[in-house]
């Protein structure tokens, strides 16, 4: 129990991230200049998840309607980060009327469909089950399950997709971290590995620097991953 960090209220545009410590310490510290008087604000989620599952979570869990501008913006700040594809004959997107309010009827932002949410939940639920039919396939067929719902079902930068990638990274992270692993891999193996974590990581901060808060590091650790990619080629080419 953390009794004077319970003083921060959320805001899912929070100005503050935290640090834990082993020895269960927690820091609250400021990413941005925050001006005397200002409210200082923490997050209960993370921003990788969209407004169709992070509102329904802080209401289902803390029991409040956030009220900062991403829950309040169908569209996530241009992101379309919980749309859905209108269907073959639209390729509109399909996004809530009305985005902090369970239960809202979803409209095409091209064309006159409506879809309720009972729909809306039956298709993500579909997405859902099958990437957990998947989540330990191969990184190919997770590939080919982003290009499958990727403009078809869900908008390209959807939550859901972003977690696939998520799990395609830790994969990529722990064969490049692993000395044992990465060294006994073949070079065309690691250059595959190398482009492949710095290709889906910059997909992921393209879309997260537009919904996260101000000052989160995002672009600064796609820099290193870049550097790091840069360096460990250049060593492959030295050792041929």
């Amino acid at each position: 129990v953390y009794p004077t960090y319970t003083y921060a209220n959320h805001n899912c545009i929070c100005n503050t991230h935290t640090r834990k410590h082993k020895d269960l310490r927690l820091d609250l510290i400021a990413q941005v200049d925050i001006p005397k008087g200002e409210t200082i604000w923490t997050r209960y989620t993370t921003p990788q998840i969209g407004n169709f599952q992070r509102v329904a979570d802080i209401q289902k869990t803390w029991h409040f309607v956030c009220g900062c501008a991403r829950c309040n913006d169908p569209t996530e700040f241009g992101t379309m980060m919980s749309g859905l594809i209108c269907g073959p004959e639209c390729k509109g997107v399909l996004l809530p009327i009305k985005s902090n309010i369970l239960g809202s009827p979803w409209s095409c932002r091209k064309c006159p469909r409506k879809l309720g949410a009972l729909a809306v939940n039956k298709i993500v639920k579909q997405v859902l089950d099958e990437i957990g039919d998947k989540r330990h396939s191969s990184d190919q067929q997770l590939l080919d399950l982003i290009d499958k719902f990727s403009g078809e079902v869900l908008h390209p930068n959807h939550y859901l997709l972003i977690g696939i990638k998520e799990i395609l990274l830790q994969r990529m992270f722990w064969n490049i971290n692993n000395v044992t692993i990465y060294s006994n891999l073949p070079d065309e193996k690691k250059i595959y590995f190398l482009e492949l974590r710095t290709k889906l990581f910059r997909e992921i901060v393209q879309v997260l620097t537009l919904v996260d808060s101000p000052g989160a590091p995002w672009k600064e650790k796609l820099t290193k991953i870049e550097n790091e990619e840069a360096e460990k080629k250049s060593l492959i080419k030295l050792e041929n």
